[in-house]
């Protein structure tokens, strides 16, 4: 199992941890994750999940813009409603997909059908998901088995990703893209 570099906020956060933990371990146990078996060059169209709020959205826009020059993809970006409006000004944006990310601010909800049904209509070849959050790996990985799903597990759920990128605590998610474009060279 890699190491990864959990982050988890609140009283809540911190009672689950154990728990997120050993999932992660039997996981990886059970899981035939051979990240260095998936072919990035097949990547068309590649989906962005942010489920952050506007500070990360404009935090993610340097990110979004180098993936954009690199050229080869299209990008997509998943964000929530009150964010969506920026989002499309964005022009290294192509598509702007919106979806219901409150399951993940609200520790008692469970994953929502709306958000499963949201991102089963959001098709790519590729999903980063840039809050590294077990339940969207789940999702994504149970509504989408053939894609590659990448980013950074700091969350839990690494063994539902093809392709982790370490997290530095002291650094925003957003800083991951020299590793993730040099990854897609």
């Amino acid at each position: 199992m890699p190491q990864i570099q959990y982050r988890f906020i609140g009283p809540t956060a911190k009672k689950l941890f154990p728990i997120i933990r050993i999932v992660d371990r039997l996981g990886y146990r059970l899981a035939n994750c051979n990240a260095d078996r998936i072919d990035t060059s097949k990547i068309r169209r590649l989906v962005v999940l942010q489920s952050s709020g506007l500070g990360d959205l404009i935090m993610s826009m340097p990110f979004l813009a180098a993936l954009k020059a690199h050229g080869r993809f299209e990008i997509e970006l998943v964000v929530s409603d009150y964010v969506a409006p920026l989002a499309r000004l964005f022009t290294p944006v192509s598509r702007v997909h919106t979806a219901d990310f409150s399951f993940l601010r609200k520790s008692t909800s469970p994953p929502t059908l709306r958000f499963a049904v949201q991102m089963a209509n959001v098709v790519g070849d590729a999903y980063f998901d840039a809050r590294g959050d077990l339940r969207i790996a789940l999702l994504l990985r149970a509504l989408k088995p053939w894609a590659i799903i990448l980013g950074s597990p700091n969350g839990g759920g690494g063994f539902l990703y093809n392709r982790i990128y370490p997290h530095d605590p002291s650094q925003h998610w957003s800083e991951l893209h020299r590793m993730f474009i040099g990854d897609m060279g």
